[in-house]
């Protein structure tokens, strides 16, 4: 059973006030005073849904009784029982919101009963909103201490596996230090093994079988070698940039010389798959920028190398530079088959690559271009790859005119 609703009568008049008992005990717990000060105390005591009261009292006016009630307990639904001399009253605290609703004197039994159920209802209706928006209040609470609870044990973690990421790139660092030297002396001696035995060899005009195939081998050994002092050196860059160690040492340098030489040492690359190496230079022969001329050389040389390997024979591979207002650009055009636009968003990322194969069958570890986008970033430059409405790939970096100014 449902518990019954509290209902407080005040009335100065014992007979009317047995009489509204006599109506409503049945459904409601009845509390009685005749005077609107010995209510308030009720009100401390009991959760009272309805007041019934009535305006004309020797303490207090009813209307002035219900403004205090309304302060104290906004939730209890007043109801006032006037006679028609006081209506005005009775209207203009209706208009204030201190009243649900008022009864005129002599009251329709009917009219009374309704009155006080749909007080009781709205009672009822406003505590349950009350309960609900305390639950969602006090879920919000607990929401939010998991939210943060679950924000600190994230960052424990992501700081954990910083540190642990650090300790991998120093370890990948010392290793690949240690590991440069033995590899750079492998590939320079084999180099210069490889080269004079095959000078020998053609002016001896040797043709043994057992003298070709080493040679070969010798030729593998120089190219195996040479890619893994690449990678080598590419893992220092990635472990000096994963652990914050990238730094530039910042020249003044007249970029035309500087770009011609870096593309010379790339020409004997391109010979090898007779592909012609072009240059085009619409700046300024007196445009300085403010670089590092190691990384820089290191962007570009890793642009070339990539159009020559992704370039067919007998093509050819076109540097650009063009003054863009307040930036330098350099753009590396090859005559490849291009990169898919659906795989063009692994560009620049670490062991990234596409489904694009060099032509030659030259190697690819996946590292080049995201060490060329940090070295850019690090220059406070721009990076990226043109869309090329014919064929191949157009990459592009962009350095300002007052880097360092």
């Amino acid at each position: 059973m449902a518990t019954k609703g509290n209902l407080l009568i005040i009335d100065d008049e014992i007979e009317v006030s047995n009489t509204l008992k006599r109506v409503f005990h049945k459904d409601y717990v009845i509390h009685i005073t005749q005077s609107p000060k010995a209510a308030l105390s009720i009100m401390e005591k009991y959760n009272i849904g309805v007041i019934l009261c009535d305006q004309r009292m020797p303490e207090m006016k009813g209307t002035e009784f219900f403004r205090k009630a309304k302060e104290l307990y906004p939730d209890t639904i007043r109801i006032l029982i006037t006679g028609y001399s006081e209506l005005n009253d009775a209207i203009m605290s209706i208009n204030e919101g201190h009243i649900f609703r008022y009864i005129t004197k002599p009251w329709n039994l009917g009219d009374l009963k309704s009155s006080v159920k749909e007080g009781f209802e709205k009672n009822t209706l406003i505590r349950e909103n009350l309960d609900v928006v305390k639950g969602l209040n006090c879920a919000n609470v607990i929401l939010e201490d998991k939210v943060t609870e679950r924000t600190q044990e994230l960052e424990a973690k992501n700081k954990q596996l910083e540190i642990i990421s650090n300790d991998k790139s120093k370890i990948i660092g010392v290793v690949a230090h240690d590991l440069r030297s033995p590899v750079g002396g492998i590939f320079t001696l084999s180099k210069y093994i490889y080269s004079n035995v095959k000078e020998v060899a053609i002016k001896e005009s040797v043709k043994n079988d057992v003298f070709t195939e080493s040679l070969e081998f010798l030729e593998i050994i120089t190219d195996s070698s040479k890619y893994l002092l690449d990678l080598i050196n590419d893992i220092l860059d990635v472990s000096d940039i994963e652990t914050g160690k990238l730094s530039l040492n910042l020249e003044s340098i007249n970029y035309i010389p500087f770009l011609n030489k870096a593309i010379s040492i790339e020409r004997e690359l391109a010979k090898n798959k007779n592909i012609t190496v072009i240059s085009q230079m619409k700046i300024e022969s007196s445009s300085t920028l403010s670089m590092d001329k190691i990384k820089i050389s290191q962007v570009i040389n890793n642009f070339l190398e990539n159009a020559i390997k992704y370039s067919s024979p007998f093509g050819k591979v076109i540097i650009k530079v063009e003054d863009d207002g307040d930036y330098i650009t350099t753009k590396v055009i090859d005559g490849g088959a291009g990169i898919p636009e659906s795989q063009r968003d692994r560009l620049f990322k670490i062991f990234s690559k596409t489904s694009t194969t060099p032509t030659g069958g030259e190697k690819s570890h996946g590292l080049g271009l995201y060490i060329s986008k940090k070295i850019i970033e690090a220059h406070h430059g721009i990076i990226g790859l043109e869309d090329n409405l014919n064929s191949g790939s157009i990459f592009y970096f962009k350095l300002r005119k007052n880097l360092g100014a």
